[in-house]
């Protein structure tokens, strides 16, 4: 049986390690980690699981700290990880049963499954990478930044071969908390912005700038050098089916729509089974209020499940609770109250920790009969989201404008921020300034509450004023209300 080297470059990871470790045994014969500057015990607990040890000096350059990694390898394959990453149970099996049954193979796709939990959702987006392949001193990274090792392997003499091996890493190193504590974001837009600089023709280094700024939110950076990209991408590459769902992602922000619907029928007519593009598409025609056509699209979505992987990169969700709680907001604009509250009862059945999907579907059901026997539903359906369910069901009351009892429920559940939000809403809606004062002081620490209470407030008052020139358009007062919240929103 062919033996494996599992090769690692950490810094400062001395909370993540042992659990990645862990998921090692029985796995490797040969562990080696190399540390780029740790301030912390990272090494010390490295050796203490037997890696091979060495340290070098950070070059701002993964891809040289991955070689030097390889370069201390000495079984016959190389499996490489990082720290905040674990292997699934199954994969001493896995990795045995792809080296016996492909001895051919010079390297392998292996399934990583990438953890977020943006808008406080828990989602996982499953992609491949070659991260398997044959120890030999040609086969090496590539990149300063989301380095590569499959071009060395395939521009071989003879061409290398690679195969998908069904291997799932799971990797949380994305989670909106690890990103803010280890400084992600800035450290990857540097070295993006200096990859790009050096390479100004490659697509994949313009890719790569374009997903950093979206990540820092500068949209219009963003569509300047993902439409390089678009100039020189070879529609066969891997990574290029995401870059057209990215591309088309940020066109959408910027609100270039005509340019959007271009990139995606385009996109479509290269990859017609991506599932993600038809949810993209969805979206897309509901803000042309092409509301028949994004129920269509949606509906495909649905229909069509998860795409394959490879040779697409999934965004788990798009094809289920994502694309029900899409059609909620269709039909709500629609004014089909009893199918958007369906549409959003599905979505939260499909994925409890999806808060903005109850809300939703409690709020259309308390406006439309605030009955006991309502509420009582709403009890039984929060409870699919297990220690939430006060929360869940103040901040519908809250959205339904039935601040008393909404405050009962959340001033009897934990002291979370999104059950303080709910609270400020209900204290500045109902005047009661010294307990709203208390919530800001306990939360605001950075100013971002105050913002994030402030805009829901302006959103609410938008929405009625909306109303009411809707039922009295010539209304002076209505008109100069509306005005007045169109200078204080963005």
């Amino acid at each position: 049986m062919p033996s494996l080297s599992v090769c690692m470059i950490v810094r400062n990871e001395a909370g993540s390690l042992p659990r990645c470790l862990e998921s090692l045994r029985g796995v490797a014969d040969e562990l080696v980690v190399v540390d780029t500057g740790s301030t912390d015990d990272t090494v010390a607990i490295a050796r203490g699981f037997g890696a091979v040890c060495d340290t070098v000096t950070w070059q701002a350059d993964f891809a040289q700290a991955r070689n030097v990694s390889l370069s201390h390898a000495s079984k016959d394959y190389i499996l490489v990880l990082d720290a905040d990453e674990v292997l699934e149970p199954e994969a001493a099996a896995k990795i045995s049963t792809c080296l016996r049954d492909f001895p051919q193979a010079d390297g392998f796709l292996v399934h990583i499954l990438n953890e977020t939990d943006g808008e406080g959702v828990r989602d996982v987006e499953e992609s491949v990478s070659v991260r398997l392949f044959r120890n030999r001193p040609h086969y090496r990274f590539h990149g300063a930044l989301h380095e590569q090792i499959a071009e060395s392997i395939l521009n071989t003499n003879p061409p290398g071969v690679i195969y998908d091996c069904p291997l799932h890493i799971q990797h949380w190193g994305y989670t909106q908390a690890l990103v803010k504590q280890q400084g992600k974001q800035v450290r990857n837009l540097r070295l993006a912005e200096a990859e790009w600089k050096a390479h100004p023709k490659d697509a994949f280094r313009a890719y790569n700038l374009g997903v950093e700024y979206l990540r820092n939110r500068r949209v219009g950076d963003a569509v300047v050098v993902l439409a390089v990209a678009q100039q020189e991408i070879v529609s066969e590459a891997l990574w290029a089916s995401r870059f057209y769902k990215i591309y088309c992602t940020a066109l959408m922000q910027q609100g270039s729509w005509p340019e959007a619907q271009k990139q995606l029928q385009f996109a479509l007519s290269l990859y017609p089974d991506y599932t993600d593009l038809y949810y993209l598409l969805g979206v897309l025609r509901s803000q042309q209020q092409d509301f028949v056509g994004a129920l269509a699209a949606l509906a495909q979505c649905i229909q069509m499940g998860d795409p394959p992987v490879p040779p697409y990169t999934v965004e788990k969700g798009l094809a289920s609770y994502r694309a029900y709680f899409a059609m909620g907001q269709v039909f709500q604009q629609l004014g089909k109250t009893a199918e958007a509250v369906a549409a959003y009862r599905e979505a939260f059945s499909q994925n409890p920790s999806f808060t903005e999907a109850f809300l939703r579907f409690g709020e259309l059901l308390l406006l439309s009969d605030g009955s006991p026997e309502t509420l009582a539903y709403l009890t039984g359906v929060a409870q699919l989201a297990p220690g939430q369910e006060a929360v869940l069901l103040g901040g519908a009351l809250v959205l339904a404008g039935r601040f008393g009892l909404a405050q009962t429920y959340l001033e009897s559940t934990l002291d979370t921020r999104e059950a303080a939000f709910f609270r400020a809403l209900t204290y500045a809606c109902t005047g009661q300034e010294a307990k709203l004062q208390q919530v800001m002081d306990r939360w605001d620490g950075d100013g971002s509450f105050h913002v994030l209470v402030e805009d829901h407030l302006a959103r609410a008052g938008m929405a009625a004023v909306q109303a009411g020139l809707r039922r009295y358009p010539d209304e002076k007062v209505w008109q100069s209300l509306a005005a007045q919240f169109n200078r204080w929103l963005p």
